[in-house]
């Protein structure tokens, strides 16, 4: 491992045989940071103001507002650990084999975590409290607490951590269940930085990105995966483990159940729009209106993924299509039939400046009404172009109903292309157990 701390623009580049020495290395920088100025030793350097100051390791963005010594030297120590953890994942990438990794590297500001206090231990209530300043120390001090924790008389193993009443029989299930505490990560991606708490995790990582085989195909959805782990974990997501108590309404686990209540069965507003006055359920809903609707001018902001799509009308930029084409007809009242009274929704072209923009009459090829009829009925096989026109198919010649719950019908593409109603779902044992 080489140190990164840059120096007079230049890395380090000390050899440290362990992370250990590494750790002591990175001390003398820091102890010669907080006895001279940071601007004579040129290990911070001024960013965009002169009291804002830029993390010293090679790429780091993260910068602080004044000379922090302590939250900087919380910082640095966690690069050195996240660095030895990609030396880690670099032995177990060649040790197993694994595919490659394509993404590009990481922001390190993203990361490293912010860390403004110690880390401070937590066992037996709060009459440990060692703090550390080292992660590994940390979790090493910690590993030790669960390796001699007591057996109590039910011959378990208990944590005690504060306000935990985890109990586990097996010691090794105990320190997995104290990395829930100190949020410890074992290995990280030598590609892109990022970091996993197990091994299978990183090999998760990188195998979403290797090409996919059909040996591996979800039999509901149809979705490939690469290898069979990834299958699995998929299925996960169509078993239904949480029912509603009002409406019968089955869905996947506890955070489904609370916006399904939030949403259907609750009728109170308690966000209100400071500018309009208008109300909403939750804060997501309201901010997305704020963001539609009441839109705040953008002012030198660099975005952390691309906003290709820009208004015609304002300086603002969107990610995606749709949310440009809400913008437009909520924030500006411009609707797509201004344009072209068949238009149905906004169509949008590239210019030279590189951002699409909603297409005008002049850049409007012929409009086509011919819609494929993607939509098949099950039964009598008659084909729709919509999936509200099947839905009414089914109900009136068919007899079908929706589902307790449901407010429309579900329709999933099958081998032969076409969308077709689903008739059944998968629900967890644990639901009828209850009943």
């Amino acid at each position: 491992m080489r140190c990164q701390w840059v120096v007079k623009d230049k890395a380090c580049g000390m050899s440290c045989l362990s992370l250990s020495f590494l750790n002591i290395h990175l001390s003398e920088h820091l102890d010669q940071l907080s006895l001279s100025s940071p601007q004579s030793q040129g290990f911070i350097r001024p960013r965009r103001n002169l009291h804002t100051y830029k993390c010293p390791w090679y790429k780091c963005e993260f910068s602080i507002d004044s000379v922090d010594v302590l939250r900087l030297r919380l910082h640095v120590y966690f690069h050195a650990f996240q660095l030895s953890l990609q030396v880690a994942g670099n032995k177990y990438i060649k040790k197993k084999n694994l595919p490659a990794c394509h993404m590009p590297p990481a922001d390190l500001s993203s990361v490293i975590p912010s860390l403004l206090q110690p880390y401070s231990c937590r066992w037996n209530g709060d009459r440990c409290k060692q703090d550390f300043h080292i992660p590994a120390d940390f979790y090493q001090h910690v590993w030790e607490h669960g390796s001699n924790a007591a057996v109590d008389s039910s011959k378990e193993l208990q944590c005690e951590w504060a306000k935990c009443k985890h109990k586990t029989k097996k010691r090794f299930s105990l320190h997995t269940h104290l990395k829930m505490h100190t949020q410890e990560k074992v290995i990280a991606c030598p590609t892109c930085g990022n970091l996993f708490s197990t091994n299978p995790n990183l090999e998760d990582h990188l195998h979403r990105q290797a090409p996919i085989s059909s040996l591996y195909a979800c039999d509901i959805c149809r979705k490939q995966f690469s290898t069979e782990r990834l299958l699995k974990a998929h299925l996960h997501k169509h078993i239904n483990n949480k029912q509603c108590t009002l409406c019968g309404f089955t869905m996947l686990d506890e955070s489904h159940l609370k916006r399904h209540m939030l949403f259907k069965h609750n009728n109170e507003r308690n966000e209100v729009c400071p500018h309009c006055r208008k109300t909403y359920k939750s804060k997501d809903v309201l901010d997305r209106h704020m963001m539609l609707s009441h839109p705040t001018p953008q002012v030198d902001v660099t975005p952390k993924r691309p906003k290709p799509y820009s208004c015609h009308l304002c300086d603002n930029k969107y990610k995606i299509s749709s949310n440009l084409g809400r913008h437009l007809s909520r924030g500006h009242e411009f609707r797509c039939q201004l344009i072209h009274p068949k238009l149905k929704r906004f169509k949008f072209v590239k210019h030279d400046d590189g951002f699409y923009r909603v297409a005008l009459n002049s850049q409007l090829q012929p409009m086509t009404s011919v819609k494929p009829l993607s939509y098949r009925c099950h039964i009598c096989h008659n084909r729709f172009s919509y999936g509200h026109l099947l839905s009414k198919h089914l109900m009136s010649l068919h007899a079908f109903s929706l589902p307790p719950g449901y407010s429309r019908f579900r329709y999933l593409r099958n081998s032969e292309g076409f969308h077709e109603l689903v008739t059944f779902r998968i629900e967890s044992k644990i639901l009828h157990s209850e009943d």
